[in-house]
């Protein structure tokens, strides 16, 4: 799922609405969706547990190149939520790794 928003009718008649967004390629996302919501007067019971970090790394394309850069990531104890890897025509690539840190 890369982009979603989802609202979620409370069970029962007295049980709030839950909205879900998910859109991890915007820095500030998060506080952007609060001012919204307060500016309606609605208020937030719960947020996100833990930060996902977003790692870009910029480089001559190889051989084995991903591999070698996730092995580091995960020697280093992170976990990889997601990679989005891009190849130019010039054989350069970008990838953008979705990383979260639980120690």
């Amino acid at each position: 799922m890369d982009y979603a928003v989802m609202i979620q009718k409370g069970k029962m008649s007295d049980e709030p609405y839950v909205i879900t967004v998910n859109c991890p390629d915007k820095t500030g996302l998060g506080c952007d969706i609060c001012h919204i919501i307060l500016d309606f007067r609605l208020y937030i019971t719960r947020g996100a547990s833990s930060p996902v970090y977003l790692l870009t790394f910029c480089s001559c394309d190889r051989r084995g190149l991903l591999h070698d850069v996730t092995q580091v990531l995960c020697e280093l104890e992170l976990t990889i939520q997601r990679v989005k890897v891009t190849t130019t025509p010039d054989d350069r690539v970008l990838d953008i790794f979705f990383i979260t840190d639980h120690s």
